[in-house]
C-alpha cells in the first residue's frame, strides 16, 4: 500500500494494526479506538478536523467517538453495508463512491 501511495506522491507516516483476535477483547481492535488514541497521542492530531473512511460500518464507528466524521467507501464492502444503514443508529457523515472520492471530499473541506 505504502508503495502504491509514494507512486502518487503520497507519504505514510506510520500504519497500524490490531494484532489480537477479535475474542481477545483488547482496546485496539476495530471497533474500539485503542489504537486511534496511540495516534492521537504521537502525532498530536486534532480530532474534530479529522476523518475515518472504510468500507464496512464496524471500521467507522469509532469517528463519532473520537469526535470525527465518517466516510463510508461503496467500493468493497460498502455496498453491502450501505445498505444496512437505515438499520443502525450508527449513520456515517458521508457515502461515496471509492477512496478517490473520498480524498477529494477531504481535500475539499480542509481547503474551506
Amino acid at each position: 500500500m505504502g508503495r502504491e501511495l509514494a507512486k502518487e506522491g503520497v507519504s505514510v507516516e506510520a500504519i497500524y494494526y490490531c494484532h489480537h483476535r477479535p475474542e481477545d477483547g483488547c482496546d485496539c481492535c476495530k471497533p474500539a479506538s485503542g489504537l486511534f488514541w496511540q495516534e492521537v497521542k504521537e502525532y498530536h492530531i486534532d480530532l474534530g478536523c479529522s476523518y475515518l473512511v472504510g468500507d464496512k460500518l464496524s471500521d467507522l464507528l469509532p469517528a463519532h467517538a473520537l469526535g470525527s466524521k465518517a466516510i463510508l467507501v461503496i467500493t468493497g464492502h460498502g455496498i453491502e453495508h450501505s445498505r444496512l444503514i437505515n438499520e443502525q443508529d450508527f449513520k456515517p457523515d458521508h457515502m461515496v463512491p471509492d477512496l478517490y472520492a473520498a480524498t477529494q471530499l477531504i481535500v475539499s473541506h480542509s481547503a474551506t
